[in-house]
């Protein structure tokens, strides 16, 4: 990572580790520690700066496991630096209007999903309304919505399928269509099967009155899946 010519390679595996570290609540592999933080990725987009925060929110929500008080201070400083994170601007000479504008859904919407991800940290699934965890992702599939609407609707939203999948674990947005707009790919792929299943299994818990961490549900998942329930899909 502190080689500069070496991070247009390293981003991408370091970006899928931490989303997969993020929904089992595990440590990342590697501290991302880049010597230029306004790097454009293929992957990432310009989430890159956002990565150390992401990695932070890891390790806080690890030491959680380990106690109800550890790592609560540091929640409240990940928040805080979340709400004031801003991706850098792409330049408008080296990328289309729809590359830009991918890129800057992409962010919005990772953004918005991390804080999701801290509120579930803090409040675990209830049988009463949660009235923040709806606008957060309410607010995840508006952002995606309006990409379309600019970008018609046989355009592709790319890299952008963990901020959808949080969202659609808190609401009851059909799932038709959805992996048919995230990526180039002719075939549905079975990690999309996987996703879509397990947003299944949580709708079909919280039915059945469960209440409790939303992340238990993702060990559930993954044990009775041989740790394949959710792939690492961005």
């Amino acid at each position: 990572m502190r080689t500069q010519i070496l991070q247009p390679i390293a981003i991408a595996p370091i970006f899928w580790d931490t989303v997969w570290c993020l929904l089992h609540r595990e440590v990342p592999v590697i501290e991302p520690v880049f010597l230029q933080i306004d790097v454009v990725d293929r992957i990432a987009g310009i989430c890159t700066s956002l990565l150390p925060i992401l990695y932070d929110l890891c390790v806080a929500s690890n030491a959680l496991l380990n106690g109800p008080d550890r790592g609560t201070s540091t929640l409240d400083e990940i928040e805080h630096r979340v709400r004031a994170w801003a991706p850098a601007n792409p330049n408008s000479s080296q990328y289309t209007p729809l590359e830009i504008l991918s890129m800057q859904t992409q962010a919005t919407m990772y953004r918005t999903a991390t804080l999701l991800l801290i509120h579930r940290l803090r409040h675990p699934i209830s049988s009463n309304p949660d009235d923040t965890a709806t606008a957060l992702a309410t607010s995840i599939l508006e952002t995606r919505t309006s990409f379309f609407k600019f970008a018609g609707p046989d355009a592709k939203l790319q890299n952008a399928c963990f901020p959808l999948l949080v969202a659609l674990l808190e609401t009851d947005t059909s799932t038709e269509g959805l992996w048919e707009s995230s990526t180039y790919l002719r075939n549905r792929p079975v990690c999309a099967d996987r996703l879509f299943r397990f947003v299944e299994y949580v709708r079909g818990m919280r039915q059945r009155g469960f209440t409790g961490s939303l992340f238990e549900l993702v060990r559930k998942d993954s044990k009775n899946n041989d740790h394949q329930g959710i792939m690492p899909v961005l």
